[in-house]
């Protein structure tokens, strides 16, 4: 089984190129070898609508949240 990777800031470019031209999830997910439930969370998580999805602005806000969720262990608690 494959692990999850988080996408990166090229591939997020890739996407907003064709859904500017109009390719469906399903597609892009097939160039990109991607799921396409991964395709479509990162587009219905980013953007207003189809043709406002901005890939640097999506990466920042995934860096972000990736930061937030990485969790402090006991033992750093206690030496700090």
């Amino acid at each position: 089984m494959k692990t999850y990777q988080r996408l990166t800031l090229i591939e997020r470019e890739e996407i907003s190129r064709y859904l500017i031209l109009n390719y469906s999830c399903r597609q892009i997910a097939i160039i990109l070898n991607r799921s396409t439930s991964t395709i479509t969370r990162e587009i219905q998580s980013c953007q207003t609508n189809r043709l406002k999805y901005r890939a640097v602005s999506a990466h920042r806000r995934s860096k972000q949240i990736a930061l937030k969720s990485c969790k402090q262990h006991k033992l750093d608690k206690i030496n700090h």
